[in-house]
């Protein structure tokens, strides 16, 4: 879905991007993470079309960017870390504002769309001036959909928000990826990231240090699982090590971690098997990857590997 190739951006007297590559799958939610300087914002603002880039390729959806911004605009959403509302103007009237700025057909229409699938009902009649934080932050998502994208980039889209709204962001997050919507989203907050994302892209000094899929649960997708008993039984170690769609069986007693290549269905007939022989099961689920973890470990060996070198 998204092609960067040999990315350099600079402004006076420093390179920001550092001659970056990478791609992006459609359908993805990918976190994008790293300090404080990496250059996360340069790079979302270069995907969409809003800082062009010294030298290099961005292709999204076939499109090259860069020869065909405009082209971009009407493909690509985005919502800046800080970002401006209307004050004085409803959520009603900010988002018809933005679709007649987009020249969408059925302006109406669409903004009673976008209104229900951010759940602004209450307050689509009512000033921007009066939403807190987490209204204002849906509205701006509100906003960067309004023109129907296939590609949404939020940076820092959880900056501020109290514990119910980040639960509200994560959730619509996840909704407008099973609509059909790819994802990149710049945060801090890895425990957050984890819960949706699907695809970890890691910044440092201006570069792509890692890019990597997840791996969360999506059918024929190998995936780790923790099987955990009641009381030690050590018959289960038959039935799992010789098992046709199970690899990598670690642990003893009662936690059993392995990797598993079936889909829902093999997941539920290998649980209805275990059970079958009265192995004492207490329960058996997907082991979510911790970003945290992973973000830490790539850091950590991206400096050894600079060491290394010198």
């Amino acid at each position: 879905m998204v092609h960067v190739e040999n990315l350099i951006y600079e402004y006076p007297g420093f390179r920001a991007l550092k001659n970056i590559s990478f791609e992006l799958e459609e359908g993805s939610v990918t976190a994008l993470v790293g300090p404080n300087g990496a250059g996360k914002t340069t790079l979302l603002r270069c995907l969409a079309s809003l800082s062009e880039p010294f030298s290099g390729k961005i292709t999204i959806h076939g499109v090259d960017i860069i020869e065909n911004p405009q082209e971009n605009h009407r493909q690509t959403g985005y919502l800046s870390d800080t970002f401006g509302l209307y004050e004085g103007l409803t959520v009603r009237q900010n988002l018809q504002f933005l679709g007649n700025a987009h020249k969408i057909g059925q302006v109406e229409n669409r903004v009673g769309e976008v209104i229900r699938l951010l759940e602004l009902n209450d307050y689509a009649d009512k000033d921007a001036k009066i939403l807190s934080r987490g209204w204002r932050q849906r509205l701006g998502v509100a906003m960067a959909l309004m023109h129907e994208p296939r590609f949404l980039i939020l940076d820092e889209p959880a900056s501020g928000l109290d514990a119910e709204a980040r639960i509200h962001l994560s959730q619509l997050i996840k909704n407008l990826n099973q609509s059909g919507i790819s994802l990149l989203v710049s945060s801090h907050i890895l425990a957050e990231l984890e819960d949706y994302c699907t695809h970890l892209l890691v910044m440092q000094h201006g570069k792509i240090i890692e890019n990597k899929k997840l791996g969360l649960s999506k059918t024929g997708d190998l995936r780790k699982l923790l099987l955990k008993l009641s009381s030690s039984f050590e018959p289960v170690v038959e039935v799992l090590f010789h098992h046709p769609l199970i690899s990598g069986l670690t642990g003893a007693g009662e936690e059993y971690r392995f990797n598993f290549s079936g889909n829902q269905e093999d997941q539920r007939n290998l649980l209805k098997e275990i059970v079958m022989r009265d192995i004492p099961v207490l329960s058996m689920e997907e082991e979510k990857t911790n970003l945290q973890d992973e973000y830490l470990k790539t850091v950590k060996g991206n400096k050894e590997d600079a060491n290394s070198t010198i």
